[in-house]
């Protein structure tokens, strides 16, 4: 058994033994807030405890139960601005009426993506993909992109970003 103060577990599975109540109180407090899936919730938090178990000095003061409520706690707040921004993203791309029904259909970009993804073609797929994996990027230069990168004409890109938008809106 682990003494509370300041001391690693040795082993990944007495770490997780020592804190699974906290990972799945989180998880499960926070599918409840946000309204996903649990195992959603639960692959996020798992994260943020790998995340811990790597990066937990004990040397720096905090039990390992308090680090990995934290890093828990990051991970899922990091998991729910990037859900934000893609859906940001879409939005920007596509439009404000995209943006509305992606906000009613699921409270997961991800899920939203595959139901499009089987109803668009290959190039709208490259476009969604690109657009996500660079949501820095304002829509001008996504469309430069397209333009110069990809050689597509702009009639093209037109063309590929309507039937986006028309994905999402079926």
């Amino acid at each position: 058994m682990i003494s509370p103060v300041n001391e690693a577990p040795k082993t990944v599975e007495e770490a997780y033994d020592l804190c699974e109540g906290t990972i799945k109180g989180l998880a499960c407090k926070y599918a409840t807030k946000k309204g996903i899936e649990l195992d959603e919730a639960m692959s996020v938090c798992h994260q943020g405890f790998m995340l811990a178990w790597q990066k937990f000095n004990p040397n720096a003061g905090a039990k390992f139960n308090t680090w990995v409520h934290t890093q828990i706690s990051f991970e899922l707040r990091n998991h729910d601005k990037r859900e934000f921004r893609h859906r940001k993203r879409f939005g920007e791309l596509c439009g404000d009426e995209v943006l509305q029904l992606i906000e009613k259909e699921t409270p997961s970009t991800g899920e939203l993506v595959q139901k499009v993804y089987s109803r668009v073609s290959e190039d709208a797929r490259e476009a969604i993909t690109f657009a996500l994996a660079n949501e820095r990027l304002k829509k001008r230069e996504v469309r430069k992109h397209f333009r110069e990168v990809a050689k597509w004409p702009n009639h093209k890109a037109d063309n590929v970003w309507r039937e986006v938008r028309n994905a999402f809106a079926d």
